[in-house]
């Protein structure tokens, strides 16, 4: 059977990460659809996969309302089958950050009802050459706050590619 891969992006990272996740699957041999969350659901039916992998950013200390819509509109499907849950912020990409990720994702699960067999918290990216003044500065001032040594003067990618592959292929070893 196919695997969903269901996402929703701000930035483009989280679509990255669900693409890095759908050439995973296929690598194996198996099946994947990528679906934005954003797209009307049209025919889709959950139903009519092995497993569903949901991978979803944090902006303003939420997952987008897209994703919580899909997860309340199929949770009773998503708690049925094999499911995974890949929560991607800048909180993940530190140390202390690590509760934060958590509480995020806590917020979302408790919000929907939705019990995943897996959650891996990805760090995300900045897009510093998109971001206007404001934007960089509420970045460098609140989002991360107590970590000076992060170079804003371009791009920068925190996610560890090698541990999403690891969580993906561990996941789909149970799926």
């Amino acid at each position: 059977m196919t695997h969903l891969i269901v996402y929703d992006t701000v930035e483009g990272h989280t679509r990255k990460i669900a693409s890095e996740i759908s050439n995973q699957i296929t690598a194996t041999g198996k099946t994947a659809r990528l679906f934005n969350a954003e797209t009307p659901i049209g025919d889709l039916s959950i139903a009519d996969f092995s497993s569903c992998i949901i991978a979803a950013p944090v902006h303003q200390k939420r997952h987008p309302d897209a994703i919580v819509d899909f997860v309340r509109a199929n949770v009773d499907a998503l708690n049925e089958m094999p499911s995974a849950f890949v929560s991607v912020s800048l909180a993940a990409a530190f140390p202390d950050g690590a509760d934060d990720a958590r509480e995020f994702v806590d917020h979302l699960l408790q919000r929907t009802g939705w019990t995943p067999n897996a959650i891996h918290y990805a760090a995300g990216a900045v897009h510093c050459k998109e971001y206007d003044y404001f934007t960089e500065q509420i970045l460098r001032h609140v989002v991360l706050r107590g970590h000076e040594d992060v170079d804003l003067t371009g791009d920068q990618v925190f996610t560890d590619w090698a541990a999403l592959n690891t969580f993906v292929a561990d996941f789909l070893a149970t799926a």
